[in-house]
Formats: structure tokens, sequence, C-alpha cells
């Protein structure tokens, strides 16, 4: 059994293309988190109704990640990477347009729709289409779009904020995502077309294509500690990104618009934690849950040190919270995007994406929502808290599901 991937210079004409438009797509994603400090400060939003919209997108963004999964590995990835990015374009332009906030639930659930289109088919198209080699330093480089996009929509978000409004936030990402889609279509369909003439042949391992059903799948591979961890790593990775700048707003006195810059720490920093990642998968990681464990405990070091010593230091707090998510990002790739590739080779790539990635977003839900309502009544202490526990049980579960997740891995490449 044989099918066709690319070639090397293809591989990265495809690569780039997937890059850049998935990145444009979490502009349409991550710029809610952005905006939200504004709201709450122009809009009398309080910090448990502002979270509850953040909450939305995660919500149904997560719930539909295993449909969207499903549905990746059985219709064209290029459709439906189209369609999310139309969508979600119209849903952020409307969200520009709205003031009241249950207008803004509905849409920003909408968007959480049309966003669970975008990477289950892209991590189909990396699996199925790019040689072998290539496949896990994609998946590692894709990780750079999360810091890149948050990077680029913290100036927009700064700038907007600063000089215009935050509908703004909401406009240009709409914008941005319309133009990709145009670009996306006719630029993917040549490179089908390519792979398809003259693409390289490869053959698919005669163990893979004797696995089992999807229930199978997940029980063998040891899917619960998995998506245990992912969920973990949703929380801590969204819920420090979301709530920074509203933190930073009310420990530290700082504007909104101020905020916001100050918040483009993080993602600078994650993309050192991409860098690294990728280092160190390429030479030392070799049980990618175990990988993860080490990156959870990082992360539970940095968070024990601001419980500690308090949030009264702006400088050790923003340091501590650096590491955590630059940490996440170590977490996240070994998670979100490699630990699915190694199903491409049964045609589940975009099937597991979906199972993890819905894990992940309800973590995130739980953060948006519960953090608001935690520091609404605890203050910051309880959402550090929060944060630790989930940190712990996530080096839990790493360490209990990564005997069991090796053997599979093993028995894939057989």
């Amino acid at each position: 059994m044989e099918r066709k991937i690319c070639d090397p210079a293809t591989g990265r004409r495809l690569f780039w293309l997937c890059w850049v438009t998935y990145m444009i797509s979490c502009l349409g994603r991550f710029n809610y988190a952005a905006a939200m400090a504004e709201l709450i400060t122009a809009e009398g939003f309080s910090k448990a109704g502002a979270g509850l919209v953040g909450t939305a997108l995660f919500a149904v963004y997560g719930a539909c990640q295993i449909a969207t999964g499903l549905l990746g590995d059985r219709v064209s990835p290029r459709r439906m990477v189209a369609f999310g990015l139309i969508g979600s374009s119209a849903a952020n332009l409307a969200m520009g347009c709205a003031s009241a906030q249950p207008a803004m639930l509905v849409l920003w659930m909408a968007n959480g729709v049309f966003q669970a289109c975008m990477w289950s088919p892209v991590a189909r198209i990396f699996a199925e289409m790019l040689p072998e080699p290539a496949r896990k330093q994609a998946c590692s480089d894709a990780a750079a779009t999360i810091p890149v996009s948050n990077i680029l929509i913290y100036l927009m978000a700064a700038g907007s904020i600063r000089f215009f409004s935050w509908r703004l936030v909401f406009w240009l990402p709409a914008v941005l995502m319309l133009a990709a889609a145009l670009f996306w279509l006719p630029a993917m369909a040549a490179i089908e077309r390519r792979v398809q003439a003259c693409g390289i042949p490869e053959a698919v391992p005669e163990a893979a294509r004797k696995q089992g059903n999807l229930w199978h799948i997940l029980a063998a591979s040891g899917a619960l500690a998995i998506a245990l961890a992912a969920l973990s790593h949703g929380l801590l990775k969204d819920g420090i990104q979301s709530w920074m700048p509203t933190f930073l707003t009310e420990q530290f006195q700082m504007t909104t618009y101020a905020s916001a810059a100050v918040s483009l720490i993080l993602p600078v920093f994650n993309i050192g934690g991409v860098l690294l990642t990728r280092w160190l998968a390429a030479r030392y990681i070799r049980n990618e849950l175990a990988g993860a464990g080490a990156f959870f405990g990082a992360a539970l070091a940095s968070l024990g040190v601001l419980a500690i010593c308090g949030t009264g230091n702006g400088l050790l707090s923003l340091s501590m919270l650096t590491v955590a998510s630059t940490a996440m990002i170590g977490a996240n790739i070994l998670l979100i995007n490699l630990i699915p590739m190694r199903f491409g080779v049964i045609g589940r790539a975009s099937t597991m994406t979906g199972v993890l990635n819905c894990s992940a977003y309800a973590g995130s839900a739980l953060s948006s929502f519960g953090v608001g309502a935690a520091v609404g009544r605890f203050g910051w202490g309880a959402a550090i808290g929060i944060w630790l526990a989930f940190a712990a049980l996530a080096c839990a579960a790493a360490a209990i599901g990564r005997r069991r997740w090796s053997a599979y891995d093993a028995s894939l490449e057989n």
C-alpha cells in the first residue's frame, strides 16, 4: 500500500503556506484575550462576564474538535480550512460591531465552530503529504504560529486601544483571514495537483494498517493520560495568556494598552520555547508524553515560586509566568503537534488532533471562566492555586501514561 508525498521543494512551499495561513487564523482566536482588559475597563464587563465570553469560544472550539477531527480525515482539508477562515472572518467582523455582552457571547461561540476547522486538517496535510523527516520538524515549527500570532495581536491591540478602539482588534484579523482564504484555495490546489502528478511514492507500514477502530486505538495508546495532560496544558497555556493583561492592570496599576504591550514578553519568550523544544525533541526526547511531563514540572516549579513569593513584585511575577507559559509551548508541541503525527500512517492524524485539541480547549474553557470567577471572589492567589493544581495533575498523568504510549508508538513503526 502506497501514497504520494511531496518532493523537498514542494514540501517547503506546502509548509509555509500552511504556517502563514494557520498563523493568520490564530489572530481571529486570540484577539479577544488581548481586548478583554479594555472591555472590563471601558465597557464595564465584570471579570466573570468577560471570562464567560472567552469561555464560549474555548468550550465550543473544544467540543467541535472531535467532530472536525473525524471530518478532517474524510473531506478535503483545503476546503475545510477555507470554510473556517471565511466563517471566522465574518464572526470577527460582527464582533467588532457588537456592544452587548449576550451578542458577543453568541458571536464568539460561532467563531469557535469556524476556528475548530483549522488545525486538524493542517495536521493531516503534514502527516500525509510531507516526507517522514520533515513531518516532525514541520509540526515543531508550526508551534511558532502561536507566539507569533500573539505578538502580532498584542501589537494590534496596544495600537488599536491607544489610538482608536478595541473594535479594531477584531476588524483587522477579519480582513486578514478573508485575504488568507482567497490565497489559500488556489495555492493549495496547485500543490495537490503537483503531488498527484509527480509526488514521491511512500509505503505504509504493514503493522500500521492493522490497527483497530478508534476506541481500540484510544485504549491501546494510553490516550486517557495524554488527554488529561492536554487538558491541564490548555488550562495553563490559555489561562496565563488570557489573564496576564488583566493581572498586570490590577496588580501594578498599568493602563490597559500598557499591559497589552508588556504582555508581548510572553510570546517573545514562547518563540524561544519553540526553538528549545525542537532542539530537545530532535536529540533527547524519545517519548513525547514523558517530555511533556518534564515541561509541566518546570511550570509547576515556576508557579510554586510565584505562590510562595507572592504577587507584589512585578518583575518576579512577570518572570515566573513567562517561564510557565514558555514551558506550556513545549508541552503543546509534544502533545498537540507531535503525538497526533504518529497516527498519520493509519489515517488518524486529524482525528487524534481533534481528540487532544478537544481536551486542551476543555482546559482553556475552565480557565477562562473559572479563573475569572475565582479571582473575582478570592483574588489572584486563587488563580495561582488553580494553575498549580493542574500542573501537578499533568505531571502525574504523564508519569502514569508514558510507558503505554511508548509501547504503542513502537508498534506503529514495525
